[in-house]
């Protein structure tokens, strides 16, 4: 007698043994959704920042939103706002984020560290962009009304600038004036790249028109304090010019005029502006052409002060 056929086993009934699910949740998960419909769909706060990103130049500030958020905008961003005005000029207003502006510092100039101790990198990046707009600035190509425009962006943040080689020779007049908030200046006036046959004389040191318009820098300026024009060539006839200034000048604490040219007869017309009412407490004249005669002239000024 055959023996009886069994039933075939129902899907998801025990048959007195363990029967593993049809269906696997593993299964779902590993499924890729096809449908648009389907598709997660992003927070309404990150389509928002998207957008603030993407027209970010017609908004007036930002730090009105939660930080967090701030923190999202300004990190997608991008840190080459110096090669266009319109950008930097947006970026200045409404950006305050210190870690943004460090990272400006630290993609554009290799001298800038992470470990770096600044009181603030959003004046670190803008004292050193006035540095390199004052270094690169030729007048053939770039007027002087650009130039001070380019610079009144920067007017309520810099006030330490440090110039390297001013090979345009342009007037530091125009410079204090378009940034009256500065209170320390250094500049020097020679070429920093190496020079084989395009050695020119011209490139080297302070001329007379440069020290007459220093003159007027010192008769004029209500905020700088501390001045740096070591290593520039000075003589005794720019000496006396920018002692012109330095006589009715109140502001000037400092004054580096170290490794330059200046004589007895340059040091006896310094001497003479530091009347009664100067402020000056430090002058540096060292490595210059000074001999007894002209520490004399400075003794005996210094006495009636």
């Amino acid at each position: 007698m055959p023996a009886p056929q069994q039933a075939p086993p129902i899907p998801g009934v025990a048959t007195g043994s363990v029967v593993e699910p049809t269906l696997r949740v593993t299964d779902y998960a590993s499924r890729t959704l096809e449908h648009p419909s389907l598709r997660p769909v992003k927070q309404l706060k990150s389509l928002a920042i998207e957008t603030i990103v993407r027209n970010f130049r017609i908004y007036e500030d930002i730090n009105l939103l939660p930080a967090q958020d701030v923190e999202a905008i300004t990190s997608a961003l991008t840190t080459a706002i110096h090669t266009d005005d319109a950008t930097l000029e947006s970026t200045v207003r409404s950006i305050h984020s210190e870690p943004y502006w460090r990272r400006c510092c630290l993609d554009r100039w290799q001298s800038c560290h992470p470990m770096m101790r600044v009181s603030s990198w959003k004046q670190t990046y803008l004292e050193n962009h006035t540095r390199d707009l004052l270094e690169a600035y030729d007048q053939h190509t770039v007027g002087e009304f650009t130039l001070k425009k380019q610079l009144s962006v920067l007017v309520h943040f810099v006030h330490a600038v440090e110039v390297r080689q001013l090979l345009s020779h342009l007037s530091p007049v125009t410079v204090t004036e378009a940034l009256p908030n500065m209170s320390v200046l250094k500049v020097h006036y020679g070429v920093q790249r190496a020079l084989r046959m395009d050695y020119n004389r011209m490139l080297f040191g302070m001329q007379m028109p440069d020290a007459t318009a220093w003159a007027q820098v010192l008769k004029q300026t209500e905020s700088l304090t501390m001045l740096d024009l070591s290593g520039n060539l000075v003589d005794d006839d720019m000496a006396r010019f920018m002692s012109l200034g330095l006589k009715d000048n109140m502001t000037i604490t400092h004054l580096d005029l170290s490794h330059n040219k200046i004589g007895n007869r340059g040091l006896r017309q310094l001497a003479k502006a530091l009347g009664p009412n100067s402020v000056l407490t430090n002058l540096n004249l060292c490595d210059n052409q000074i001999h007894a005669d002209g520490g004399r002239y400075l003794g005996l000024s210094l006495i009636h002060i």
